[in-house]
């Protein structure tokens, strides 16, 4: 186990040096800076600008003063929000984008594990077909087409609740269902599948022979072996809700930390936009690491086989 750890650990290290090298430089070939503007300040001011930053100094250098501060922790200030600085900002947003996404985690695992059981249970029947229809469904919408008609329907049309903002509890309903519908979608038809191949194996028919009704069967036998597939899916389920809730962070009006990722991206806020693609890419890493910590814990044979 420590060995494992060991490599992944290192291997996440080495991720973040790669995507942190590859998005500095990439940034700065778009043609254009985080200062121009339709109204050009005068060369002087730019000169200045650029003087304060240390955006004139050779691209090598840029490199290797940004990385060796953001080792301290230090991403510097964002060039756009003034008086602001990188890690206030994330302060600040990450904590509800980290709301919206736990909530509609739960929302996709619940639903999404419910559906899957009922599929499983009655294969080929009604539940079952109703089940695959309605993931297809909700894996074919895209998020803001999804966010849209819910807006319209629960907000204006019934006023149940906000139609954008944050606050309480009712304007984190509709952006946490969006977000979470089309990953419950997968998390069904992979629980379906993985239920119906445990379901007949060998174990399960002695269980059954001894009296054991399909749905006890299933609860009690058939669930840490036919789970296995949804909790691998959660690595990609967490990073794609990462990355969905940019979206939805930007119709509902959420002031998250997808919002200012996505100013910091059109602005070209270069220390705000390296800080958020990295505290991403490590929560990606993380998640990915307990995912395949939860497979060893459920399936020992892939702790033996390592």
């Amino acid at each position: 186990m420590i060995g494992f750890l060991f490599k992944r650990a290192l291997w996440l290290l080495l991720t973040l040096w790669a995507v942190y090298t590859v998005s500095f430089f990439l940034m700065r070939a778009v043609p254009g800076g985080p200062f121009d503007e339709e109204r050009s300040p005068p060369a002087a001011v730019v000169e200045a600008i650029e003087e304060k930053y240390k955006l004139n100094d050779p691209i090598y250098r840029q490199y290797w003063s940004h990385l060796t501060a953001a080792l301290k922790g230090d991403w510097g200030p964002s060039y756009r929000l003034v008086d602001y600085s990188v890690v206030e900002v994330i302060r600040q947003g990450l904590p509800r984008s980290l709301l919206l996404g736990g909530v509609a985690l739960v929302i996709a695992l619940g639903l999404g594990l419910y559906a899957g059981a009922r599929a499983a249970l009655f294969p080929g029947k009604r539940t079952d077909t109703l089940v695959m229809a309605a993931s297809s469904l909700g894996l074919a919408i895209p998020n803001f087409v999804l966010a849209s008609a819910l807006v319209l329907f629960f907000s204006f049309w019934l006023g149940w609740f906000p139609a954008a903002g944050w606050g309480g509890v009712r304007h984190l309903v509709l952006p946490s269902v969006c977000l979470a519908l089309p990953f419950a979608a997968a998390i069904a038809r992979l629980a379906r599948t993985g239920w119906r191949e445990a379901m007949n194996e060998d174990f399960i028919r002695t269980a059954r022979a001894k009296g054991l009704t399909p749905s006890q069967a299933l609860w009690r036998h058939a669930l840490r072996p036919g789970i296995i597939p949804v909790v691998s899916y959660l690595g990609p389920a967490a990073a794609g809700i990462l990355t969905g809730s940019l979206v939805i962070e930007q119709v509902f009006a959420i002031p998250g930390l997808g919002s200012h990722f996505v100013q910091a991206a059109l602005n070209r806020d270069y220390p705000l936009s390296m800080g958020v693609v990295m505290l991403y890419t490590a929560m990606v890493g993380s998640f990915n690491l307990l995912v395949d910590l939860l497979i060893r814990g459920l399936d020992p044979r892939v702790g033996g086989a390592s």
